[in-house]
């Protein structure tokens, strides 16, 4: 797969008669970075998208079966080369590869066209995640459970877990087979750093009327079905049923 970058930056845009490419990155890590996260980086050459726009374009191949002839880049990335591809794996598995990446641009001290010299603070640096786009998929536990009982909710979803440093959020939201039962929204916590495991838990009370209002909760009773739905952007959606049972089947 090919994956597009592209930088927008009047600042790059020094010769507003040519064309213009960039590769910068050194110490202070200058110009477009990608990092397989905690392993290694490369510098990604950018090309203006024609002269005296100040929008610069990149091509990151990842190596599939169409673009084997390509070889490895090494250092550096431009379209001539490939870099092994992105795989949905575990944190742990020995195999691992590219299963998270951030790409990170940093404005390059370059001396400004109307005077001064213009440069991003390391702070307001862009960056953005990528990951295997597999499939996210969700649990409710129990199955069948007693009314009011906690309903516990688990979402598994890889490109959900971004930051290797941070326990992330996700949401996802549970409706009633019950008539007038207001929907709940419910945040699934990450288990574990990169651990892509979500979990959240949902009170519900034994009572026969609707809950029309309270947020946190749900009314339910016997027979009643609760579905929990999760929505991996963009369009795959993954859903669970819990059953209340207040008497024996």
């Amino acid at each position: 797969d090919i994956l597009l970058i592209t930088v927008t930056d009047p600042d790059l845009n020094q010769n507003t008669g040519a064309v213009e490419n960039y590769l910068t990155h050194g110490v202070a890590q200058e110009g477009v970075v990608i990092y397989r996260i905690g392993i290694d980086d490369f510098a990604v050459f950018i090309t203006e998208t024609g002269a005296d726009t100040g929008v610069f374009t990149a091509d990151i191949n990842f190596r599939q079966p169409s673009n084997l002839a390509l070889p490895s880049c090494v250092g550096f990335i431009n379209s001539t080369c490939s870099i092994s591809r992105l795989q949905a794996t575990s944190p742990t598995d020995p195999a691992e590869v590219w299963n998270r990446a951030l790409i990170e641009y940093t404005d390059p001290d370059l001396p400004s066209t109307t005077g001064g010299r213009v440069k991003g603070l390391a702070a307001n640096r862009v960056q953005k995640f990528i990951a295997p786009g597999s499939d996210g998929s969700v649990t409710a536990t129990p199955a069948v459970f007693v009314a009011g009982s906690y309903l516990d909710i688990t979402v598994q979803d890889q490109d959900q877990s971004k930051y290797e440093n941070l326990q992330e959020t996700l949401t996802v939201t549970v409706t009633s087979s019950r008539v007038g039962e207001l929907v709940q929204t419910v945040t699934c916590t990450e288990a574990g750093l990169q651990s892509s495991t979500f979990v959240g838990r949902l009170r519900t009370f034994d009572l026969p009327t609707a809950n029309a209002a309270g947020v946190g909760f749900m009314h339910v009773t016997d027979a009643d079905v609760l579905t929990v739905a999760y929505s991996d952007y963009p369009k795959y959606l993954a859903s669970a049923t819990a059953t209340v049972r207040n008497t024996p089947a």
